[in-house]
């Protein structure tokens, strides 16, 4: 079963609504609804806005398109006797068409907001937040409404609310983003990730929280801030730490080490501490979107002290080549490494 999202949620459910599913898409979305009581309940009072919604639209529709169908028919070519019939039939079977997916439009907002509620019980409606959005391979530096600056990396979306409505300036968070949380007591800054929830008065951290990953990270490079699941289980992580919320576990805990170059797509500075060629290869991997592959297992423990202020892959790669019997071949999507290990560091 293929990991479900908003979107894909609201389209099989208006399918489903409009009885234009497949089987196969049947059989997705309503596992995806039983894996879960909460979706359940969900799906259930989208069915019944669904029934609640049908007379009051069907009845708007036919008031407001009779005069409509009735002007279309007037530019319309006059159809001989012979076609009177099928012409007839084929309108009716257009107008049921037409009604059902005007039902459809007239519920899929409140799908859309009532879904977003269930995601996120305690949100703001989405109309009052402000959105901004990155692409692919584009990073960008935003100015939020209360002064803080947050850094977006590529493929993110924030949505940020400070309203007299909510005691707290509150945002919600899909892909990476580095905040400088201007400092406000009185109203706490709370980032929205998933089903973790971090929360600062003001400080500067990194959060990395993209849908297909598992794991969401927070690194803190100055200040304090609180990392909660939404069973209020929390972790304090101080400068210097990383704390991770498993989306599997529904657990939180803090990294014995801080997750080095976590802000590293921001500063484009990377180092690595007498590191294992495994861990340099994670971070790499993450940060060029390229696989390593070894094909020696034994290279992985080898380590290395690198330090790149303007960090580029091949620069790295040449400092982990040089002296060494090894070979790194390079494709578009791999790094290829082999060789011996004897007199590397371990």
């Amino acid at each position: 079963m293929s990991q479900m999202n908003d979107e894909l949620f609201l389209e099989l459910t208006a399918k489903y609504l409009s009885q234009e599913i497949s089987a196969s898409e049947r059989q997705e979305l309503l596992a995806w609804v039983a894996a879960s009581e909460d979706r359940q309940r969900r799906f259930d009072e989208m069915i019944q806005l669904w029934n609640i919604t049908s007379e009051y639209v069907e009845e708007t529709f036919e008031t407001n398109t009779q005069k409509a169908w009735a002007k279309l028919d007037n530019v319309l070519d006059v159809p001989s006797k012979a076609d009177e019939k099928p012409a007839q039939e084929a309108k009716v079977i257009s107008l049921n068409r037409f009604k059902i997916w005007t039902r459809v439009a007239a519920v899929i907002a409140f799908l859309s907001l009532g879904y977003w509620l269930f995601l996120n019980p305690n949100a703001p409606e989405p109309s009052m937040a402000t959105v901004f959005q990155t692409i692919e391979n584009q990073r960008k530096e935003v100015q939020l409404p209360d002064g803080s600056t947050v850094w977006l990396n590529e493929k993110t979306t924030l949505r940020f609310v400070d309203s007299a409505s909510i005691n707290e300036r509150w945002v919600s968070l899909e892909g990476e983003a580095f905040f400088d949380v201007e400092r406000n007591e009185q109203k706490p800054f709370t980032i929205h990730a998933g089903e973790s929830i971090t929360t600062v008065l003001g400080t500067s951290f990194n959060v990395r929280a993209y849908p297909q990953e598992t794991i969401v990270e927070i690194t803190v490079e100055s200040g304090k801030v609180k990392l909660e699941n939404k069973v209020e289980e929390e972790v304090q992580l101080i400068a210097g730490k990383s704390g991770i919320y498993d989306q599997n576990s529904k657990k939180v805990s803090i990294r014995k080490s801080k997750l080095e170059n976590a802000d590293a797509w921001r500063s484009q500075k990377l180092t690595f501490s007498h590191a294992p060629l495994e861990e340099i290869a994670e971070t790499l991997e993450r940060y060029f979107d390229k696989q390593f592959i070894f094909k020696n297992p034994a290279l992985k423990k080898c380590t290395f002290h690198i330090e790149e202020q303007d960090a580029e892959l091949e620069g790295i790669l040449s400092m982990i080549e040089f002296g060494s019997p090894w070979t790194i071949q390079r494709t578009d999507s791999t790094i290829i490494i082999d060789g011996d290990p004897s007199g590397c560091q371990q």
